[in-house]
């Protein structure tokens, strides 16, 4: 669209209008590609750039309660960043630990595995 504007001299309107385009997305995509080439007519991820609530007090935060306290997991550094901050933040520190059974439903388990499991070997 661009190259037929300006190499072949067609008009935007019209041009723009062929492609499916206004003429503002027209002056949007050659700006974008005269700035930044052939990347800058890839649409950009929407959304905030980076760890927009993380900011550096958060971190300093962060940084020194686990100075304090190195056991601290995400979940009560989450905790304590809320009820400091205002801000709720994610943990992407995994699934949460897993509850070991009761030895009598663990019995149990082994049992019932034993049952599928033995016939198969056989």
């Amino acid at each position: 669209m661009v190259r037929r504007v300006e190499a072949d001299g067609e008009a935007v309107s019209a041009t723009a209008g062929a492609f499916g385009f206004s003429r503002q997305s027209y002056y949007s995509g050659a700006r974008a590609l005269a700035d930044e080439g052939l990347a800058g007519l890839v649409p950009s991820k929407p959304g905030p750039r980076g760890a927009h609530k993380l900011t550096d007090e958060v971190l300093d935060h962060l940084a020194a309660l686990r100075q304090a306290d190195p056991g601290l997991g995400a979940a009560e550094l989450a905790a304590a960043v809320k009820e400091r901050f205002g801000v709720t933040v994610g943990s992407t520190a995994g699934p949460a630990p897993v509850t070991p059974l009761p030895a009598a439903d663990a019995d149990q388990v082994v049992a019932v595995l034993a049952q599928m499991v033995l016939p198969l070997a056989a």
